[in-house]
């Protein structure tokens, strides 16, 4: 068994020619159904075909379309004739234009309204209406406030209040203090510590202290102390004893500033009473003068309402006077009105006269056109209709049959090839058990070399395989070792070459 060969693509130059000549004769088809024959009662339409590509159409009249169709030309030519002759007429007729002269003039646009234009009834009359009292004499003028008897006392003089007292620097004081407190005891410090060194001193000597030892030392240290702390007292009470100078001295002028600011105060408290009186006396004067605004301002309320009543009255009259003058404008004005729409209504009319005129100019100079056209259309002869038919009819699909072709021939090679691949598997297998596939039918080349196993022996090749092969024919053996042949689940015989 061979391997099964690979279907041959379509040539796409055959595929091409061959669509092109179906669409080709599809054209020629659907022409030869288009043409279709037409009879009725004006005439009929026939097709016939000189060559093979090639349709003519034929027309025929019925004889009463023919008789018509022939007077209809005559009565063309006949017409043509008359148009020749006309032409002149008509050519005349329209160098002719159209001429407004004698016409009635245009009316409507000349007249204008004159409302309220002439007249002891025109709006100017109205320029004679009195003016509007706007204003009216007031009388005297309202009291918008009252004199005052004087300004009010708001501050009056004292005494000025003593801020501080006695001097603000206290050191020449404080420091003459503090000198003096520590000169008296620095002359007495002074001539005791002195002893005392001298004492020490002494005393050290005859106890056989050295200067340099540690005892002299120690001895002398204290000795310092005592004399440092005696000394620090000193200075300590001394600037005590001048800040005791300064509190004194602070306490005297306190009391100095204290007794000046309660005579301050005395003075302000009469001052202060003094401006109270005359404050009173002011106000009692500003509630007399306001009691006399207030009277002369009711006064001239009164004089004022007067006055705006009068003047009231005034343009109540102007404005009475005003409406009987507008009433007779507008009595005035509609008169004229009526008269402006009657002289519209005459221009009117006249405009309409024109107009007609002219449309009856226009009338006679078509009249010419109008004829030659009526006797150029006369006579209309009914041709017959060619009644083509619209058949659609759809090429050939080549190219689809081709592919449809090339995937059957595929479809066929793989079902082949997968048959070919099942068998191949099914030998492989027996070979792999010991069973070879020797079926005659699988072999090519063979050639008889020899016997074994007392059943002839062959060199051959299988359909699938260049590689030669050597063994016995199943066919062979059947006859003389059945048991050793036996058929594969494809149809092949098989050897089982153990059992030889």
């Amino acid at each position: 068994m061979s391997k099964p060969q690979t279907p041959k693509p379509v040539d796409p130059v055959v595929a091409a020619n061959a669509q092109g000549a179906a669409n080709e004769q599809t054209a020629r088809v659907q022409s030869s159904l288009d043409n279709v024959n037409t009879y009725g009662p004006t005439g009929s339409v026939v097709y016939s075909q000189p060559s093979p590509d090639r349709w003519s159409q034929t027309t025929t009249l019925s004889p009463a379309e023919q008789q018509t169709y022939d007077l209809s030309k005559q009565a063309q030519n006949t017409a043509l004739g008359v148009a020749g002759q006309q032409a002149g007429r008509v050519g005349q007729a329209l160098g002719q234009t159209i001429n407004p002269a004698g016409l009635p003039n245009l009316e409507s646009e000349a007249i204008e309204p004159n409302l309220a234009g002439a007249g002891d009834y025109g709006i100017n009359v109205l320029n004679n209406i009195p003016t509007l009292n706007g204003g009216f004499n007031q009388g005297q003028g309202v009291q918008g406030q009252v004199a005052a008897a004087g300004p009010l006392t708001d501050s009056f003089a004292n005494t000025n209040v003593q801020g501080h007292v006695g001097p603000q620097d206290f050191n020449q004081s404080v420091n003459s203090v503090t000198d003096a407190y520590l000169q008296q005891a620095l002359s007495r410090l002074d001539p005791t510590y002195g002893r005392l060194h001298n004492t020490l001193d002494n005393k050290l000597a005859n106890q056989g202290i050295g200067i340099n030892s540690a005892a002299y030392g120690n001895a002398q240290d204290i000795l310092g102390r005592q004399e440092n702390d005696a000394y620090n007292q000193a200075v300590y009470g001394a600037i005590g004893a001048g800040a005791n100078e300064q509190n004194t001295l602070f306490g005297q002028n306190l009391a100095q500033g204290q007794f000046a600011n309660q005579a301050a105060g005395q003075q302000f408290g009469q001052n202060q009473a003094q401006a109270n009186f005359q404050n009173q006396a002011q106000a009692q004067q500003f509630g007399q003068n306001l009691s006399a605004g207030q009277f002369a301002n009711q006064a001239a309320g009164q004089e004022y309402a007067q006055g705006q009543g009068a003047a009231q009255f005034a343009n109540q009259a102007t404005q009475a006077n005003l409406d009987n003058r507008t009433n007779a404008v507008n009595q005035f004005n509609a008169v004229q009105q009526q008269q402006f729409g009657n002289q519209m209504a005459n221009a009117q009319l006249t405009d309409q006269a024109r107009q007609q005129s002219l449309q009856e100019q226009a009338y006679l100079q078509n009249l010419p056109i109008n004829q030659l056209t009526a006797l150029l259309g006369a006579g209309q002869v009914s041709m017959p209709q060619s009644a083509n038919g619209n058949t659609s009819v759809q090429p050939t699909d080549v190219l689809g049959a081709y592919a449809l072709n090339a995937q059957q021939q595929q479809a066929q090679y793989q079902a082949k090839l997968a048959q070919t691949n099942g068998l191949l598997g099914g030998l492989f297998s027996l070979g792999s058990a010991g069973i070879i596939a020797s079926d005659r039918r699988l072999k090519r080349d063979v050639v008889k070399i020899g016997k074994r196993a007392g059943v002839d022996w062959y060199a051959f090749r299988y359909l699938w395989s260049p590689v030669r092969y050597f063994g016995a024919m199943a066919q062979e053996v059947l006859t003389v070792r059945p048991e050793a042949v036996s058929v594969g689940a494809n149809g092949f015989l098989t050897v089982n070459y153990e059992a030889l």
